[in-house]
């Protein structure tokens, strides 16, 4: 005997091959929208940034002898600056995902 199986014997009714078309033409779709939207994000990344809101930030000199954390924070600030769809907030959630309960004050 066994497991009876999965797909039923016999030709396709009328309302499976109609779903199975529709499943088609809903993959197809969804397939060409991912494809214009990747045009639009690989379009939208190749322009220049208006790099004039970089200018506006105050610089703030650092007391004493800048030291490792202080390099991190300028890297970071470069690479936001570079970037126009990256914020620091970005960069924070970044850094509580990956370091989570360790960076928490005890």
């Amino acid at each position: 005997m066994g497991r009876p199986s999965i797909r039923k014997k016999g030709a396709m009714t009328a309302a499976e091959r109609q779903r199975r078309h529709r499943r088609k033409l809903r993959a197809a779709r969804r397939a060409a929208e991912m494809a214009e939207q990747r045009v639009v994000n690989s379009a939208r990344a190749r322009q220049p940034r208006d790099a004039g809101w970089t200018q506006a930030l105050p610089i703030i000199p650092v007391a004493g002898l800048p030291g490792p954390a202080d390099e991190l924070a300028r890297q970071i600030g470069e690479y936001l600056a570079e970037r126009s769809d990256l914020t620091i907030d970005d960069v924070r959630d970044a850094i509580d995902r990956r370091f989570g309960a360790q960076l928490l004050p005890q």
